[in-house]
């Protein structure tokens, strides 16, 4: 009877079963004696893989291709090849260097032992062997290359984590330096001399603790007269507070030409930073507002460190600040504001908590007594001296400790300028001594020779055309008032009159109205700044000339 092979109607067909992996450990016996090899096999059937040759040039072939072996039971005398030869060749192989090679061979010198330990094999054993010592050798050396193996496994993979925190870190790295300069970037210069009437001398210095901070410093001229400065701190560092500074800044910008008073901008300043600010980040603020022709300082403070007073030659002094909360904790803070009047020669220090917070190699802090002491009897009181002295003193103390926190410090000087005032007519003999007493106001401000001839010449040549122009019927009635800031660094020139509404930048001159060949294409280029403006029944003309740079 014939059987029907076919499965039967809702039977399964016959499962047909992946072919198994072998995940055996490797070993290549290599012997021209086929005793040996049956022998060597029989002993390592049970828990390896075997792979047998009966040459050298065999045994090379299988030993390069992969799967390569994990080990290599190697004969040293066969006819075509010995085994010191493949191994030698077998370890300058690439993927076959690392194969463990046992030498099997019937020579038990030590001499042999040597020679074939010295070609690279890590074991030595000699016929007859004992088929547990062929077992033992073989597994302990398997086991220390699945070791070894693992080792290397794991070295590559912590190489690989290296390089790729490597250049993750050299790249936030790169950003950080890159945000740290747009940051920067935001800030004025670090030294201003201003060129207005009364003018003001500042210099600042700005250095984070870490790769960007939340530091910053300000200054604005909100008028000729009007020059506002601040300095803040924002709470915590890193990306996070430099943000916020950077909010902050943006809003100082927007609001301070509004504001006319610090309490005013403070107390601005403080509501539209409470407004979204989940992650509660404050700053603290110390904010001035010079005026330049008085000498007078309005300040307000919101949490901040107070102010160091420098004068020249005497000890230096910490003025107290009744001031009002961080800015952005509390929506309706108060700011109130301290009037100081500054001398000639006097500074005002604002000053980061990152100065007197700094800490030497024995995390003693710097401290207010040590730098108001250290700013004390200084003979010259200009901002960059100031700052240089400050700077002399922490480095000194921390020793080349690193900065805990971001360190910065501004110093206004309200101008040094000398101002004087005339009031003259248009006789030769008044314009005469004008001349005189301008020349010599001059060189009591220190100006330079350069500088003097230059505006000998400018003010003769305004004067006259200022005379041909504005009182071309006659100069009875006339009223000319010139007024004069100078010091060392600028000089700032008004002149005022109630002739004729005349613009010299406007006017168009004829080679005859020049007066010894000069004219106003000089003065443009002789002066810094020459503007005209007409203020009621007046003409006012502005001429700023600095001094220029050796």
């Amino acid at each position: 009877m014939q059987l029907d092979s076919r499965p039967r109607e809702g039977n399964p067909p016959e499962a047909k079963h992946p072919p198994v992996m072998e995940d055996r450990p490797r070993v290549l016996i290599v012997d021209d004696t086929p005793e040996n090899i049956f022998m060597l096999s029989a002993t390592l059937k049970h828990g390896y893989a075997l792979t047998t040759a009966t040459n050298g040039s065999e045994a090379l072939a299988l030993a390069t291709q992969a799967p390569h072996p994990d080990l290599i039971l190697l004969d040293v005398c066969m006819p075509d090849m010995d085994g010191y030869q493949v191994c030698e060749i077998l370890k300058k192989t690439p993927g076959c260097a690392n194969i463990p090679i046992v030498f099997v061979t019937g020579l038990s010198s030590a001499e042999e032992e040597r020679v074939g330990l010295a070609a690279g094999a890590v074991d030595y054993i000699t016929k007859p062997f004992h088929p547990e010592l062929v077992k033992a050798r073989v597994n302990n050396h398997i086991e220390l290359k699945r070791h070894r193996d693992n080792l290397e496994q794991e070295v590559q993979k912590r190489s690989r984590e290296l390089v790729q925190a490597t250049l993750a870190r050299t790249m936030l790295e790169n950003d950080l330096r890159l945000a740290l300069k747009l940051q920067l970037s935001l800030l004025p210069p670090a030294r201003y001399r201003s060129p207005q009437m009364g003018g003001c001398d500042i210099a600042t210095v700005l250095r984070p603790a870490r790769a960007i901070g939340g530091d910053f410093y300000d200054y604005l001229h909100l008028s000729p007269q009007k020059v506002l400065f601040t300095l803040g701190d924002v709470s915590d560092k890193g990306v996070a507070s430099a943000l916020f500074m950077v909010r902050v800044v943006t809003l100082l910008h927007w609001l301070a030409p509004t504001s006319n008073h610090p309490s005013e901008l403070l107390a601005s300043l403080n509501q539209a930073l409470c407004l979204d600010n989940d992650a509660g980040m404050f700053v603290t603020l110390g904010c001035g507002l010079a005026d330049l022709e008085k000498g007078e300082i309005l300040y307000a403070s919101g949490g901040h460190e107070e102010p160091i007073l420098v004068t020249p030659g005497q000890p230096a002094q910490q003025l107290k600040v009744e001031g009002g909360p961080a800015l952005g904790l509390y929506e309706n803070s108060k700011f109130p504001a301290h009037r100081w009047k500054l001398k000639r020669g006097q500074s005002l220090v604002l000053l980061s908590d990152g100065v007197t917070e700094a800490n030497d190699s024995a995390t003693r802090e710097f401290g207010n007594e040590r730098l108001v002491e250290s700013l004390g009897y200084l003979q010259d009181c200009n901002p960059s001296t100031v700052i240089d002295a400050c700077l002399q003193a922490v480095e000194g103390f921390t020793a080349g400790a690193e900065l805990s926190d971001d360190l910065t410090v501004l110093t206004f000087q309200p101008g040094t300028s000398q101002r004087f005032q005339w009031d003259i007519t248009c006789e030769m003999k008044a314009l005469t001594e004008f001349t005189q007493s301008l020349h010599k106001a001059l060189l009591e401000s220190g100006c330079s020779q350069e500088c003097l001839h230059d505006l000998d010449l400018v003010t003769e040549e305004l004067l006259v055309n200022t005379i041909r122009y504005g009182f071309p019927e006659g100069s009875e009635q006339a009223c000319i008032e010139v007024s004069l800031w100078a010091d060392a660094y600028h000089v700032h020139l008004v002149l005022r009159d109630n002739g004729l509404a005349f613009n010299p930048l406007e006017a168009k001159e004829r080679e005859e109205d020049k007066i010894g060949g000069w004219g106003i294409p000089l003065i443009k280029t002789l002066m810094d700044q020459f503007d005209y403006q007409r203020i009621g029944e007046m003409n006012e003309v502005t001429l700023v000339r600095r001094e220029r740079e050796n």
